[in-house]
């Protein structure tokens, strides 16, 4: 392969972390789940439909999560968080209004969930010393784009990409390779000329490779992995892997 030329991260899970013990929890059926949605029994108190509890939500948008899983898994398009939840609701009984109740359920949603949301200490400053010798961009697989490019603004790391692709606004998910070759097409650089930095072995090295790019897998245990073209356990040791490369 040729000379490195730009680097392409991952989000969730490589630039930015979650931390979910910064939510309430909710015993439900024996278990304490986090509680990402405020408000939620006066919301679900107000559907016109006979299953309404949260007991009933959680069940549907459980089955409902396993649905697009499978779907996701054969074809690799995203479902935007608004089909998700607007399914779970239709699940339930709800026939009008749904995507309005839909709407307002990934508005809260997506605030709890964003309020998890950090980034851990040097990872900013390690993209931003790359600036100096690479391109740099952003691919990622999320659901609803408007609080990913949000949570890029809020952590400073909007204004270091010179491509964001995210999967909801481009209709196609890692690992499937699409969503690679925007990325490159955005940056004008060739694959082969492209690294890829991210924390799933599944969706990024996977994908990665297949688009025909390198890639380095942030992990604990590369000991699994065969396809990476070099692993770290931590950000920091990112610029050194890539001047051996």
């Amino acid at each position: 392969m040729g000379e490195i030329r730009a680097i392409i991260f991952d989000l969730f899970g490589t630039l930015v972390d979650f931390d979910f013990s910064r939510l309430p929890l909710r015993e439900l059926k024996g278990r304490k789940l986090p509680v990402t949605i405020e408000g939620l029994d006066e919301l679900l108190e107000a559907l016109p439909c006979e299953r309404r509890t949260v007991e009933d939500f959680y069940d549907a948008v459980s089955t409902v999560s396993r649905d697009i899983a499978d779907e996701i898994s054969r074809s690799h398009e995203e479902v935007s968080s608004v089909v998700r939840f607007s399914r779970a609701l239709e699940a339930l009984g709800v026939e009008h209004g749904v995507e309005t109740t839909a709407g307002e359920l990934v508005r809260r949603h997506m605030a709890g969930l964003a309020s998890t949301v950090y980034r851990p200490a040097g990872r900013r400053e390690v993209v931003e010393s790359l600036r100096s010798r690479y391109q740099v961009g952003l691919v990622s697989n999320f659901d609803h784009a408007p609080t990913a490019r949000h949570l890029l603004e809020r952590e400073g790391l909007d204004a270091m990409m010179e491509t964001v692709v995210i999967s909801d606004e481009v209709g196609t998910r890692k690992p499937g390779t699409r969503i690679f070759e925007l990325a490159c097409a955005e940056l004008s650089v060739p694959s082969e000329h492209c690294v890829y930095v991210g924390d799933s072995y599944d969706a990024d090295v996977v994908g990665a490779s297949a688009a025909g790019m390198r890639s380095v897998w942030l992990t604990d245990d590369a000991s699994t992995g065969t396809l990476q073209s070099g692993s770290i356990s931590g950000f920091d040791e990112l610029p050194a892997l890539l001047a051996e490369l």
